[in-house]
């Protein structure tokens, strides 16, 4: 859904939620250790001045849920070995989150000192301190192999001015960032959905099996865990340091299934909140890519890009996709659920109850700013959700959705396949009537948008003042006008028309587009 630091924040503030989860769940004295863990993090005046540290990787780094989140797929494509390539594992080339080899790109610095640089770089961003030469580094593995001065010397002898953007290296994502943008597909549309799903498949399951070893009290068993198909090996053993104080107890089976299940869910939740940026909504990143393969279409980009990218080409694919993706999260879309408007309860404190219905979204870079409050109330939720699984699935022994409470959030009945993709977002239809609107208290003392016709266009979530004393961008004209500092017409495709892919692929919600595999056409919108 946004930038590094703002997925952090994504993953810190779900996370905040975990205690009252696990009280809802009634959650019995096995949990006693992570309770003491969660509150001591979390506790008042604690959090968010600082960083809730819950968990040590394998290279004995230090990171939060939240850490963890931002990192995946934009650093590293993969948590762990169960879902990398074979062959790059076989050969020590595979670049994984939770590993302690370096990194080929990296050379020289240890996997514990890259994450804590990146880390260090984008807590910084979040708490809008200043970045100096040594963020930068940090913040992009893979950048030492870019001579700067070359390229900074080159822009002045071409005369570009100084405080140009193509000056402002925090601007760019140099280096791996880049390279792993170039074929991305997994954090758009269905591939996101299928990315997520993956890693929350697989935590569900180690939460479960934890709770199952504990039950029956075998811990010889549990320990002696090996790699079962779709189950990671070694699981039984400490996943961190300080899960060894546990360590023949019976509650270490729980707890420490607990630990790593969360781990892999936080992976794979950066997909998931990737749904909620409105560069990611509609995007069709995959079919740009089956289109226009690597090899077929390219971009010339010269020696400046053989620099940057390891290669004197760009694949048109990624071009096309960088410019929906830029121009959506920019100007922000107008959306609704894909599966119509929902009451969401409360998780906990500090998350209220919510009606879902029509709200507007930014995309990435935005996630803080005060229009996109409705969206980002969903992402928490959603994350939340995602997080609720896998605490319910250790406190069941199962697959989290027989627990008899899974469905309360949403009035007890069954919505979706998850229940965090009961709030996976699509963007309206192109609207030709959308202008600049007022917001109003309706006859309940609601306060609603209203478009020119007096049609109330949706709830709001959260409201805060700024709405009501006219901060809020109404429409996509007016959103689009704010950002350019002045009265701006648009063309149609600024604020939803079709510019890049079919009319069919804006007029089905992002996640039922048809799509044409094996010979054959599937709706994606029935899979959730």
């Amino acid at each position: 859904m946004c930038d590094t630091q703002e997925h952090i924040k994504i993953g810190e503030k779900a996370f905040s939620w975990a205690r009252d989860i696990l009280k809802s769940g009634h959650a019995g004295p096995g949990y006693d250790w992570v309770n003491n863990l969660v509150n001591q993090k979390y506790e008042k005046g604690a959090y968010p001045k600082k960083r809730p540290l819950l968990f040590f990787l394998t290279n004995e780094a230090q990171v939060s849920y939240g850490d963890i989140l931002a990192m995946a797929g934009d650093f590293y494509p993969e948590y762990g070995g169960i879902f990398a390539d074979r062959k790059q594992l076989e050969t020590g080339h595979a670049l994984l989150l939770d590993s302690d080899a370096p990194t080929d790109d990296n050379p020289g610095v240890t996997h514990k000192d890259e994450i804590d640089a990146i880390l260090s770089a984008y807590h910084q961003k979040l708490n809008d301190e200043e970045w100096v030469r040594r963020d930068e580094i940090g913040a992009r593995p893979g950048i030492n192999r870019i001579d700067l001065g070359a390229i900074q010397k080159r822009l002045q002898q071409e005369g570009v001015p100084v405080g140009d953007q193509r000056w402002d290296w925090q601007s760019h994502d140099f280096g791996r960032v880049l390279c792993l943008a170039l074929k991305n597909p997994d954090h758009f549309g269905i591939e996101a959905v299928e990315k997520w799903e993956r890693y929350h498949k697989l935590a569900c399951a180690v939460a479960a099996e934890g709770r199952r070893y504990y039950q029956s009290g075998d811990l010889a068993g549990y320990e002696a865990l090996s790699e079962d198909g779709h189950l990671p090996a070694n699981r039984g053993k400490p996943c961190e340091p300080v899960m060894k104080v546990l360590r023949g107890k019976k509650e270490y089976a729980l707890v420490n299934s607990l630990w790593l299940a969360l781990r892999y869910n936080a992976f794979g939740d950066h997909f998931l909140s990737d749904l909620f940026s409105a560069g990611h909504m509609r995007t069709p990143r995959w079919d740009l890519m089956q289109r226009f393969p690597i090899g077929g279409y390219a971009v010339p980009l010269g020696n400046l890009g053989t620099a940057l990218t390891g290669s004197a080409y760009l694949d048109l694919a990624s071009v096309l996709s960088g410019i929906h993706h830029d121009e959506d999260g920019t100007f922000g879309l107008w959306c609704e659920l894909l599966l119509g408007k929902v009451r969401v309860g409360s998780l906990g404190n500090g998350c209220p109850a919510i009606n879902i219905d029509q709200f507007f979204a930014r995309g990435d870079g935005h996630y803080l700013n005060p229009e996109n409050v409705d969206a980002r109330a969903l992402c928490y939720r959603a994350v939340a959700l995602s997080i609720r699984d896998v605490l319910f699935a250790s406190l069941i022994g199962d697959d989290p959705r027989k627990a008899p409470s899974y469905w309360n959030p949403f009035g007890g009945k069954q919505q979706s396949r998850w229940a965090s993709l009961r709030l996976v977002p699509k963007p309206l239809p192109p609207d030709p009537r959308w202008t600049v609107g007022t917001i109003v208290r309706n006859s309940t003392g609601e306060l609603v948008r209203v478009h020119e016709l007096g049609v109330a266009r949706g709830r709001l979530l959260e409201p805060p003042a700024a709405r009501e004393s006219g901060g809020w961008p109404r429409s996509p004209l007016e959103a689009a006008a704010r950002l350019r500092h002045g009265p701006r017409r648009l063309a149609p495709a600024a604020h939803g028309g079709t510019h890049l892919a079919s009319r069919e692929q804006y007029e089905l919600p992002p996640c039922a587009v048809l799509r044409h595999r094996a010979g054959r056409s599937e709706t994606i919108a029935g899979r959730f």
